[in-house]
């Protein structure tokens, strides 16, 4: 499984800096415009990790839950959730039993789609477009970076909702990192979208987890025994 995070760990983290060509910019606008209206929901996807660009056949697989309540997000991905908030972004290990505390805050577009899509075309030397089927846009979008070197979204023209993400590594993984020696891909596939979600009790609140604790903050009973690292100032 390390490769598997490994590789869901470089979405969040790709530089974006390479000359854009031509495309429907509305598509694009339309997309953001259709998220960012949104004022809350809650997004399933499946993470799943194939050893080459060709292969239909899957390796490793995880599904995640995006939770969208207004400027707040929850986000599980297997033993590991983060919440993040007005307050603080609060990252949760329950494998290897720590809590992380700091003001960072991702976008909430990089979580849905592991980058900003502004920031994206930015990046792209070559855009292709095509409909694969009845209702669904596909666009693929070239670039020579260090980590991909291309990326192909799929969205539902009616409701510009993401349906799929592929990212297409450029480098070799290696057998150490559970790898075949040759160049991975990662597919996003967005599995359930409500926009209209019923939230647990709580999930947006630090309070799950920590608490005033003097000058600083400790965590709650259930997660006593977990290791707590503070980057709060």
């Amino acid at each position: 499984m390390k490769i598997y995070f490994l590789a869901i760990l470089l979405i969040f983290n790709l530089a974006w800096t390479i000359a854009q060509t031509t495309y429907d910019r509305s598509d694009f606008e339309r997309i953001n415009q259709t998220y960012l209206g949104l004022e809350v929901l809650q997004t399933k996807l499946d993470y799943i990790y194939y050893s080459n660009h060709s292969t239909a056949t899957p390796g490793y697989s995880l599904t995640a839950v995006l939770s969208v309540n207004k400027d707040n997000y929850h986000y599980r991905l297997g033993e590991v959730e983060t919440l993040s908030t007005a307050e603080m972004t609060v990252l949760v290990d329950h494998e290897e039993k720590k809590i992380m505390l700091d003001r960072s805050r991702k976008n909430v577009q990089q979580v849905l789609f592991g980058a900003d899509l502004d920031a994206l075309l930015l990046a792209c030397s070559v855009i292709k477009m095509s409909q694969p089927e009845p209702g669904i846009k596909k666009y693929e979008l070239y670039a020579d970076l260090t980590e991909i070197e291309r990326i192909d979204i799929y969205f539902d023209t009616q409701t510009f909702l993401m349906r799929r993400v592929v990212l297409f590594y450029n480098y070799e993984m290696t057998k150490e990192y559970g790898g075949t020696g040759e160049k991975p891909r990662l597919e996003l596939v967005y599995r359930l979208q409500d926009t209209k979600p019923t939230f647990e009790a709580g999930l947006f609140s630090v309070a799950r987890f920590v608490q005033k604790s003097g000058n600083g903050y400790a965590a709650v009973a259930p997660f006593r025994n977990y290791k707590l690292l503070s980057a709060l100032k």
